[in-house]
């Protein structure tokens, strides 16, 4: 009997829109193409046991773009169960939107939700959840954003891990923010959001990370971080950090984050708030912004670019600044084709 693996292949087509596909038991790959739009296309178990190597969160994913792909967009759709990663990007300036990653890694490797390579790629009100390791990988792109998605329960098999990882990678100001993480289930270096030796400049900011055994992990020798206004609760660690002997960290900024843990990570570190005492409105059920007269109103300082709207004298320290409405995250499902 012959196995089908891969369901749809193209190299080096242009302007091509699918939509309203679903995929059962097969995978997609897309090599050197332009402006292909995907709009509501399932891929559900994708990908079948297999051993294979990987590098990036790559190997074997369910959907892939490969090679020099340029300003292609995968929105509003579902990529479920799959043995390898889920949605793999290299090239530039390619997106996912609005889109449900879920169950991947069966086998607990290096493989991820959502890899990434290249430069300028987006991952933006995404839901991304359950995977054997980590949810989202970065290593080798440079300004990439990932903003306003739903990250949560990872580590399921293995340890030493960041839901959000990337290693020996310059980030190029690649911005990490307003992202609810949580759920790293690793026994040992669980992390929310993981920044490996030999990092440069990376923007993280306006996330909230609980339940995780670090919130945030720079690792030496860590270059020109900046990590402002996060709300890290329940963590064994705020802010952690290690390396070897003789290595070191430069210019790691850390502003206004609020947390049930000191912040002693960082080379200048200012206007946070440690406190044993909850600030939240009702964060038994997942809702971290500010109750009225909490310390944490006006603990902060302008930061620009960052602080832009505050309603106080002085920014709030955290992720939400009390008076504005709360900043959105996760998938719209109304978005979705479920048929």
């Amino acid at each position: 009997a012959q196995i089908i693996d891969i369901v749809i292949k193209s190299k080096g087509q242009r302007n091509v829109v699918m939509q309203n596909i679903c995929i059962v038991g097969g995978r997609i790959q897309l090599e050197n193409v332009d402006n292909f739009e995907f709009n509501q296309v399932n891929v559900i178990n994708g990908t079948a046991p297999k051993i294979y190597e990987y590098s990036n969160g790559a190997a074997y994913a369910a959907i892939e773009f490969l090679g020099e792909s340029q300003n292609c967009s995968i929105s509003n759709s579902i990529v479920d169960g799959n043995w390898g990663g889920g949605i793999y990007l290299e090239g530039e300036n390619n997106s996912i939107f609005n889109c449900v990653v879920s169950n991947c890694n069966w086998m607990g490797n290096g493989t991820a939700n959502i890899g990434n390579k290249g430069y300028g790629h987006a991952i933006s009100f995404c839901d991304v959840f359950n995977s054997g390791k980590f949810l989202i990988v970065h290593n080798n792109t440079q300004r990439l954003s990932i903003k306003n998605n739903h990250l949560h329960d990872g580590g399921y098999l293995a340890n030493d891990l960041g839901l959000t990882y990337t290693y020996g990678t310059d980030g190029d100001n690649t911005e990490i923010a307003y992202n609810m993480v949580h759920g790293n289930h690793s026994k040992e270096a669980g992390v929310g959001i993981y920044l490996d030796i030999e990092c440069k400049k990376f923007l993280v900011h306006h996330n909230v990370v609980y339940d995780c055994l670090s919130g945030i992990q720079t690792i030496m020798n860590a270059y020109d971080h900046e990590i402002y206004n996060n709300t890290i609760w329940n963590c064994g660690k705020a802010i952690n950090y290690w390396g070897e002997d003789g290595s070191n960290m430069y210019n790691q900024k850390v502003y206004n984050n609020l947390a049930n843990d000191i912040f002693d990570a960082g080379t200048d570190v200012r206007f946070n708030l440690s406190t044993g005492i909850n600030q939240f409105e009702d964060s038994l059920h997942h809702n971290f912004k500010l109750a009225k007269g909490a310390k944490a109103i006006d603990c902060g300082t302008i930061i620009p670019e960052i602080t832009n709207e505050f309603t106080g004298e002085n920014p709030d320290a955290g992720a939400f600044e009390f008076g504005l409405p709360a900043w959105k995250y996760g998938c719209d499902k109304s978005l979705l084709n479920r048929d």
